[in-house]
């Protein structure tokens, strides 16, 4: 929440000033900017995206990765860690595409009511009178990003899904080049396609389209698009090597592709810039420099006051053991998914827990057994039966209730913090966390 508070109060403000404000020293909107020359960042590439990313890489750094289960194992590989629900997150990056469009489309100003006997000094009078004095000369800016904000995505989604695809072969089939047991044409087909760089390749299509959708060319836009797909699927792995654990990929997207936006802005239509911000182009060259500036100056500004603001967190302590500062949730929530006690419990988090929950209390209610009671021993049985119920459910669906998916090669460990042993997870009381 303080981190939240600090950067759209102060850091993120301070880039819109620069880029967005007529006083803006890189904005296109200021005539004195840089001896003429200025940056493009029609709807916020960088303003918006390159400071949310580099606060999330930064962010992601320093809290470090998660530890339960761990993410990386003490060998240095890769834990694969599911999210919670696939279809949640499909529907929200759905409705994210869809308000988009608003959101880019809505940077450029329609609502320009003029008298109607103006009308017939704007570009398009007749549509100026049929529309009750709206001045229409920006329409064809915003029909424009409409289809740049389709067909980069578009792209995008596609890219990341078939390169994601080739890449992990690639990076599976060096992990076992030892092993002649395995081809690469076996590697491919053991492989599948993940629904997170569908998801991500959509969202990546989108931020990089965010800068330019006003003067890139639809053609441009498909270029993007695919350069998005790729910056997005090699970046995940970039960070993977690095041990920088972000769960959502928010530092990828953001910031990587964001910054890739703001370049792919220098290849814009002369035309199309002086159409939506009547300055003329300088040239291919000389934009680009412009451009590569905002990405060095935005990234630098959010790098900073993000390590600051979340170095001084860290030193923020709290009263519970397994909470080492505020920035962490406590290791035991950790492990057994935060969804249930922070987000009301919807998800797989909920079953698990609940299933836990009978299991303590059966163990707790547990009557010893008495050869000479027979009402006791008949409920001894039931609790031992339900019991025996129970720890099969969760035995079963261990890797959706109790622990997260592991891959085929890799051993349990118990000396592991991130393989907890079975009895002691199934066997946590949760009486002193039951809503």
């Amino acid at each position: 929440m303080w981190f939240t508070f600090f950067l759209t109060i102060f850091v993120e403000p301070t880039v819109m000033h620069w880029i967005w404000s007529e006083d803006g020293w890189l904005s296109a909107y200021n005539i004195n900017s840089l001896n003429g020359y200025f940056v493009m960042d029609f709807a916020g590439s960088g303003v918006v995206h390159v400071v949310g990313g580099v606060a999330a890489m930064l962010g992601a750094h320093v809290v470090g990765p998660r530890a339960r289960p761990a993410r990386f194992t003490r060998d240095g590989k890769v834990r694969q860690i599911s999210g919670n629900n696939a279809s949640v997150a499909s529907l929200g990056v759905l409705i994210l595409w869809f308000c988009w469009f608003g959101f880019n489309s809505g940077s450029v100003n329609l609502v320009d009511q003029k008298p109607k006997s103006q009308c017939d000094k704007t570009e398009y009078p007749d549509a100026c009178r049929l529309l009750g004095g709206y001045n229409v000369a920006t329409y064809p800016v915003a029909a424009r990003i409409i289809i740049n904000t389709s067909i980069a995505p578009m792209i995008a989604c596609a890219t990341a899904l078939l390169v994601g695809r080739v890449w992990n072969t690639g990076i599976s089939f060096l992990s076992m080049s030892k092993d002649k047991r395995y081809s690469c044409r076996h590697v491919f087909k053991t492989t599948r396609f993940d629904l997170n760089n569908i998801l991500n390749g959509i969202l990546s299509g989108l931020v990089v389209i965010t800068a330019g959708c006003a003067t890139l060319s639809p053609g441009t836009a498909c270029v993007a698009g695919f350069f998005a797909g790729v910056v997005y699927t090699i970046g995940d792995s970039v960070l993977l090597w690095l041990k920088i654990d972000d769960p959502v990929n928010a530092s990828v997207v953001h910031g990587f592709v964001g910054s890739l936006g703001l370049l792919f802005t220098a290849f814009s239509e002369p035309a199309y810039v002086q159409q939506a911000y009547g300055r003329q182009f300088p040239g291919v060259g000389i934009q680009f420099g412009m451009q590569l500036l905002a990405v060095v100056v935005i990234g630098a500004w959010s790098g900073f006051w993000s390590f600051v603001l979340f170095g001084l967190l860290t030193k923020w302590k709290t009263n519970r053991e397994e909470q080492p500062n505020v920035l962490r949730i406590p290791l035991d929530l950790e492990e057994w998914g935060a969804d249930l006690e922070l987000n009301w419990g919807i998800g797989r988090t909920k079953l698990k827990r609940t299933l836990a929950q009978y299991l303590s209390r059966v163990q707790n209610e547990l009557p010893a057994a008495d050869p000479l009671d027979e009402m006791n021993n008949e409920a001894y049985l039931n609790l031992q039966t339900s019991k025996a119920v129970l720890r099969y459910v969760i035995d079963h669906y261990k890797p959706y209730f109790v622990k997260q998916h592991y891959s085929d090669d890799e051993k349990e460990d118990d000396s592991d913090p991130g393989h907890a042993d079975d009895d002691a997870v199934i066997s946590y009381s949760m009486s002193e966390k039951a809503d």
